[in-house]
């Protein structure tokens, strides 16, 4: 415990100890600011960090670029301004002279007698030529000629009533609608179905004669067999025993019948064919004789309406000439009835032997049935009453059997048919042939009217035709003489057309020669008023003025109306002509016309005259009275007009205007051209201005590139200036306030607990000054920076000077074009003038601000400069070093000993726990202030 106590009182001496320590490094490192001067460098870098700025902001503020960009502005200008690179007044000279030609001619005109001409060929554009449809009339009446005979020549107009196609047609309608009365009055609608041939008239023995030769072949093998084998014929009980005698008896009976039956058999098939012969050949004629009177009946019934149809296709006359009359006669001649009737008795005749010959051959098998069935009966008839029948036998039955159905053979069906047939041939020649007679007469008597109506027909058709014929001939001439009509008006419209034109087109050139020159002054005048402007002058055109003076179309003009005065008179007196003609022709159509229709009046003579005649007779009578006077008419006034041009009347003061006009333009031109070789002198000094202005924008470009490289570099170096000197305040700020800082460890040390707390880390940063020695290297660089940014500018200087002493002459040269172009004694060009007076404030431009600016911060970053502040701050920062140090020794001796404290409490701890831990008597230990 003691222990510790002395312990402590050691603790708070050495605790003192440190204080006293701060205290005294406080003072030594403040009296060492002072000794060095760091105040001095710290407002020295202070200084630096204002330079930076002011730097940063540095600006070139001699105004050469502006100065040098209103100089190429001044020149352009000047060279878009063509009036002011000339002498003053070289533009006036085609204005004055355009004024005086203007004045001299306008006073000429009336003198001249020119306005007299103009108003005599503005007169003759006003006369017209009438040009379409000049003989229109003629051609119109010519053309209702024609017209009026293509009328005349249809079939309506040629005919008069009842001599026409439609009264012949009438006629066959007529006949046609008699003719249908007498067929159903004759009944022919029933004749045409009493000739049809039934389908199940004819007859054939085919089937039956095979049957029947059948039945005679199986009653001869019924014989035969009988022969062949008596026995079976042969009866029983008492006759058995005399059967050989049977026999015999039987065989000589049935031969007999065999050998007759064979007869008939063999004759079947003749008779059969000759019967189907006979039939075929009879009904074969009986359908082509009722075919006939058929046809004949059709025919006949058909003329109605053939006449109907020959009725319709009447049309016209020329239709009636290819009638077919003999063809009606024909179709309703009976003369061909009474032999197709007679055919028909043949017919019946044939079928009446046809059945004779069935009949006779029925009754020849019928009589050898019965008589050999009567035989065969007797021969297998018992010899006496007491023998048994034969009958009994099977196959004398079968025998018997076929006999008897022999004996009532019946071929009635086929007769009767026959004769059914026969009888009905016998009624149609009553039936036919009074109704075909009767109505072939009535045909013939139509026919024969009807043949008398065609025949005038006929005739009046081939009148017609000669009419036609005669009308084309006119219509042939009356086209001719159309045509002639047509051509001649179509070349007098055509003349009339080139007359027209000719005068339209001469008085036209006539009037435009006369008034282009009439309106030579007032054109002369409105161009000296547009002339304002040297590209004025360049647009004035003289070539209307030239085309003004050109007089010779009027000579053409002149020889053309002559021309066409002449063909207008031949033309009216050509009307004339026509006129005469048309009269002559109109003169001869009656006559002409009565002829043509002749033939058509002879044939007729009782009648009126055709329509056709009445209106082309009425055609003629209206080309008679044509006149075409009125057309005459209408052609004077141009007739007259055109008399009135006479050539000299016209020429001498257009010729004596029109020369004295040029000698005036030619003083125009002579101006003129004066403008056009300053107006090409004015161009080359537009393109020496531009080449003036392209120099300047290229020394300006350099000049902006100086300074753009300047701009842009100076930013750089401020920044590095700026940075550098912030860096450096940071360090002097840190290394004024190092004594202040130690002064504030000092007073805050009480114990060795605070002197335990002390940090002197901060004291040994702020002696670490190796980021103000690399600021100091950075500035070295800028210093080199600045000096060739320095050298840039004091270069740019020098060109300046030269070039604005050389601007003067480059302009005088430039303007040399138009200046050795000018009259003798003109002023130089305004623009020129002005251009030179500007060129003094380019000999007041320079960089001698901005190179001062610039040298100023090189010496400012040089050894009289940044170089003041590297040893003082270096040897400070070697002066706080030491005591650091020297502090550094005193706190690490503090904390040595106060861990030795803690040793000792924690000793003393130890005791008092074992103690109290033993039950063992202890003292509390006071608490002490470690």
């Amino acid at each position: 415990y003691s222990v510790a106590r002395r312990t402590r009182c050691n603790l708070g001496s050495m605790a003192d100890a440190v204080t006293s320590t701060l205290a005294s490094i406080s003072q030594s490192l403040g009296a060492k600011q002072k000794e060095l001067g760091l105040g001095d460098v710290n407002e020295l870098v202070k200084k630096l960090d204002a330079d930076g700025q002011s730097l940063k902001g540095t600006k070139d503020s001699s105004g050469v670029i502006q100065a040098l960009g209103g100089m190429r502005a001044a020149v352009l200008k000047a060279a878009d301004d063509p009036s002011k690179l000339m002498p003053a007044g070289s533009l006036a000279g085609p204005g004055v002279a355009l004024k005086a030609a203007s004045q001299l001619l306008s006073a000429k005109q009336s003198a001249m007698g020119l306005d007299k001409v103009a108003d005599f060929a503005k007169q003759l554009t006003l006369a017209e030529v009438p040009q379409d449809g000049l003989l229109a009339p003629a051609r119109d009446a010519v053309t209702a000629v024609e017209d009026a005979l293509k009328q005349a020549a249809e079939p309506a107009k040629l005919i008069v009533s009842g001599r026409g196609s439609e009264a012949c047609a009438a006629a066959f309608r007529e006949a046609s609608a008699s003719l249908d009365a007498e067929l159903s009055r004759l009944g022919f609608g029933d004749l045409t179905a009493k000739l049809k041939v039934p389908e199940d008239s004819e007859v054939s023995l085919g089937g039956l004669s095979n049957d029947l030769l059948q039945q005679l072949k199986d009653l001869e093998k019924l014989f035969e067999d009988a022969v062949k084998n008596p026995s079976s014929m042969s009866p029983g009980g008492c006759l058995a025993g005399c059967g050989k005698w049977y026999a015999g008896r039987i065989c000589s009976k049935f031969q007999a019948l065999q050998k007759e039956l064979a007869g008939h058999i063999e004759a079947l098939p003749d008779v059969a064919g000759k019967v189907e012969s006979q039939l075929k050949a009879a009904f074969g004629e009986l359908k082509d004789a009722l075919q006939k009177l058929s046809a004949m009946v059709e025919g006949a019934a058909d003329v109605p309406k053939s006449m109907l149809g020959m009725a319709g296709s009447i049309k016209s006359l020329d239709d009636v000439l290819g009638l077919d009359i003999a063809a009606l006669q024909k179709s309703a001649d009976g003369s061909a009835v009474s032999s197709v009737l007679d055919s028909l008795k043949a017919v019946q005749e044939m079928l009446q032997k046809a059945v004779q010959m069935v009949k006779d051959f029925v009754k020849r098998i019928s009589t050898y049935s019965s008589s050999a069935l009567r035989s065969v009966e007797s021969a297998l008839k018992p010899p006496a009453p007491c023998m048994p029948s034969v009958g009994a036998s099977p196959s004398g039955a079968a025998l018997m059997k076929h006999l008897a159905m022999l004996t009532k053979l019946d071929l009635s069906e086929v007769t009767t048919k026959l004769e059914d047939v026969s009888t009905r041939i016998g009624s149609v020649d009553g039936e036919v042939r009074k109704p075909i007679t009767e109505y072939s007469r009535s045909v013939s008597d139509h026919v024969g009217k009807l043949d008398g109506v065609v025949q005038v027909s006929r005739t009046v058709a081939k009148a017609v035709a000669q009419v036609k014929e005669n009308l084309q001939g006119l219509s042939v001439e009356n086209k001719e003489l159309a045509k002639h009509v047509e051509d001649q008006g179509g070349n007098l419209s055509s003349k009339c057309v080139g007359i027209g034109s000719t005068m339209k087109d001469g008085s036209s050139k006539l009037t435009a020669t006369v008034q282009r020159l009439v309106n030579l002054p007032s054109d002369l005048d409105r161009m000296a008023d547009s002339v304002d402007s040297i590209d004025d002058v360049l647009k004035v055109d003289m070539a209307p003025v030239e085309a003004a003076l050109d007089v010779s179309p009027m000579d053409g003009a002149l020889d053309g109306l002559s021309k066409a005065h002449e063909e207008l008179a031949q033309s009216m007196a050509s009307i004339s002509g026509l006129v005469t003609k048309l009269n002559g022709y109109a003169s001869q159509g009656p006559e002409r016309v009565k002829g043509a229709f002749n033939p058509l009046l002879q044939c007729c003579p009782e009648s009126e005259q055709p329509p056709g005649m009445t209106a082309l007779l009425e055609k003629f009578q209206l080309l008679g009275k044509l006149d075409l006077q009125p057309v005459i008419a209408k052609l004077e006034p141009a007739k007259r007009s055109l008399e009135g041009v006479k050539a000299e009347s016209f020429r001498k003061p257009v010729d004596d205007y029109a020369n004295e006009a040029s000698s005036e333009i030619k003083k125009v031109h002579e101006e003129l051209s004066y403008v056009q070789k300053m107006s090409e002198a004015v161009t080359q000094v537009q393109t020496n201005l531009k080449n003036e202005a392209r120099e300047a924008t290229a020394f300006g470009v350099k000049v902006t590139s100086m300074t753009n490289d300047i701009h842009k570099g100076l930013p750089v170096v401020a920044d590095s200036i700026l940075g550098s000197a912030s860096t450096m305040k940071g360090t002097m700020s840190e290394l004024i306030a190092v004594p202040g800082k130690v002064g504030e460890m000092g007073k805050k040390v009480k114990s060795m607990k605070d002197v335990a707390k002390l940090d002197t880390k901060p004291l040994q940063k702020a002696s670490d000054v190796s980021a103000l020695h690399e600021s100091l290297g950075r500035l070295d660089t800028a210093a080199k920076d600045l000096s060739q940014m320095t050298g840039k500018v004091g270069e740019s200087s020098e060109k300046l000077r030269s070039f604005t002493a050389d601007t003067p002459s480059r302009l005088r040269k430039a303007f040399e074009p138009t200046v050795s172009c000018a009259r003798p004694g003109a002023e130089d060009p305004p623009a020129l003038t002005a251009l030179l007076q500007s060129t003094g404030a380019l000999d007041k431009l320079n960089f001698s601000a901005l190179e001062g600016r610039l040298t100023s911060m090189t010496a400012a970053l040089g050894e009289g400069g940044i170089g003041k502040i590297r040893a003082p701050v270096s040897a400070y920062a070697d002066s706080i070093s030491g005591e650091v140090k020297r502090l550094s020794d005193a706190v690490a001796a503090c904390k040595a000993a106060s861990e030795a404290a803690k040793t000792v409490k924690q000793g003393a701890d130890a005791v008092g726990n074992f103690l109290e831990s033993h039950n063992l008597p202890h003292m509390d230990m006071p608490k002490m202030p470690w």
